[in-house]
C-alpha cells in the first residue's frame, strides 16, 4: 500500500517508482489543481503514435 500524505482534492499526482532485489521505492509529484493532464493510447504496432489518442484527466462533481 502507497499513501499519500495531505492529499488535495482535484489534485493529479504522478507517480515514479523503482525498483531493487529487496525494494520498491516510490516518489510522488502534485501536478497542481485541475492540471492539463492525460494520458495517450495507441493500437500495438504504431511506434510512431501517429493514431494515438489524447484522454485528459477530468473531474465530475458529485451531486
Amino acid at each position: 500500500m502507497v499513501n499519500i500524505p495531505e492529499m488535495k482534492a482535484r489534485h493529479v499526482y504522478l507517480a515514479k517508482y523503482k525498483i531493487t532485489k529487496t525494494k520498491i521505492y516510490v516518489t510522488f509529484e502534485d501536478l497542481g489543481k485541475d492540471p492539463y493532464f492525460g494520458f495517450k493510447l495507441s493500437s500495438f504496432g504504431k511506434r510512431n503514435g501517429s493514431n494515438a489518442t489524447f484522454y485528459p484527466v477530468s473531474f465530475e462533481d458529485e451531486e
